[in-house]
């Protein structure tokens, strides 16, 4: 404690000693900071704020809700919007866009418009908010530039997601168009298929008709056993050579040839299906409706979404929300002078106060 006494004492006389060389070092040196501050150039900083449009759940709404109903519903990704507009911040196309507007390669005084591409990214900040607002700042000597410079960057962030998005929408919407084109084409053939093909074979519905068919069987069969009774009986009771059992026996065999003809007929005309074939044209029927069920949900899937990309191609509104626009600044962002002349002044004093006492140190040596 004595010697921290010692040493502090010690130090204090030497600044007592050194003070006038002291505070006239640091004048100089401050004073030339000062000096040197006033002659640094100023730059201008000008800002704007621009908001994701949240996100493209309304421009997928319909084909998310046919997902769900198909069971897909999770397919469909998040917001990606702010990620893609840093991107078109950073392309070469708007930069270079920005370099021929304001005519930089001269304002930079560069060789050429490589090197003005590398002083611009110099004077370009932008950040990611908190909620999801992208910040783009420029700096720049000219206070009335910086500003328009600004804005035209956002006004070319604005037209090439525009560009990408309409480029994106006319891509799908024609693919999507073929598709839909194709399907059509093939719902319309199968259909017509199926249409010739219930003419060809008399079926107007083929449910009802078998119905009506084996109702129509039974009822003739029930008329042959029917018939075959009398016969017998009139045989047991008249002999076979009687005319009624012959007219009987005539009977009979017109209502077995009429029940033959009915159970293996291939007459259109007649609306009954030949039994026999009934499972394959079940079959044949099942298959063209399936394909044609198949066709009529794929179309009920695309058709809102083929809709979507049509409106998403024909619409031309700005996609970015401005939340503040670029505006002239009325204050310089640098140099910071009163940093500046601050730090010096600490630094000059450090220093003359270092450079005295080891002076003293090594003249008492």
């Amino acid at each position: 404690m004595d010697q921290k006494e010692i040493d502090l004492e010690a130090i204090g006389k030497i600044i007592w000693k050194w003070k006038t060389k002291i505070v006239l070092f640091v004048f100089i040196v401050t004073s030339l900071s000062i000096g040197i501050s006033l002659l640094l150039p100023k730059w201008y900083k000008a800002q704007a704020v621009v908001l994701s449009p949240g996100s493209s759940d309304t421009a997928i709404s319909p084909m998310t809700n046919i997902l769900g109903n198909l069971g897909l519903g999770g397919v469909m990704g998040g917001d990606g919007n702010v990620f893609r507009y840093l991107a078109i911040i950073k392309s070469r196309s708007l930069r270079e866009s920005v370099i021929r507007k304001f005519n930089l390669v001269q304002h930079y005084k560069s060789k050429n418009e490589e090197l003005a591409l590398e002083k611009l990214d110099k004077y370009i900040y932008f950040e990611v908010g908190d909620e999801n607002q992208v910040v783009i700042s420029i700096i720049d000597k000219d206070q009335d530039l910086v500003a328009d410079i600004t804005n035209y960057m956002i006004y070319c962030l604005d037209s090439l997601n525009i560009e990408l998005s309409v480029s994106n929408a006319r891509n799908n919407r024609i693919f999507m168009e073929t598709r839909v084109n194709s399907i059509m084409d093939s719902l319309e053939f199968i259909s017509q298929n199926l249409a010739d093909f219930m003419k060809s074979k008399g079926i107007l519905s083929l449910g009802d008709q078998v119905t009506a068919g084996v109702e129509q069987a039974a009822f003739m069969k029930s008329a042959i056993i029917q018939k075959e009774v009398e016969l017998e009986v009139a045989q047991k009771s008249f002999g076979t050579n009687n005319p009624t059992v012959n007219l009987l026996k005539f009977e009979l065999q017109s209502l077995k040839s009429k029940y033959k003809e009915f159970t293996s007929q291939n007459s259109v005309e007649s609306l009954m299906p030949n039994f026999s074939e009934v499972p394959n044209l079940q079959l044949k029927l099942l298959k063209m409706q399936r394909q044609i069920e198949y066709y009529t949900r794929l179309i009920e899937y695309l058709g809102p979404m083929y809709e979507q990309q049509k409106f998403e191609e024909a619409k031309n509104i700005p996609t970015l929300q401005v939340l503040d626009k670029a505006i002239r600044p009325e204050l310089k962002a640098k140099p910071k002078r009163a940093t500046i002349v601050i730090l010096v002044f600490l630094l000059s004093s450090i220093f003359a106060v270092t450079y005295a006492i080891i002076k003293e140190s090594v003249y008492q040596k």
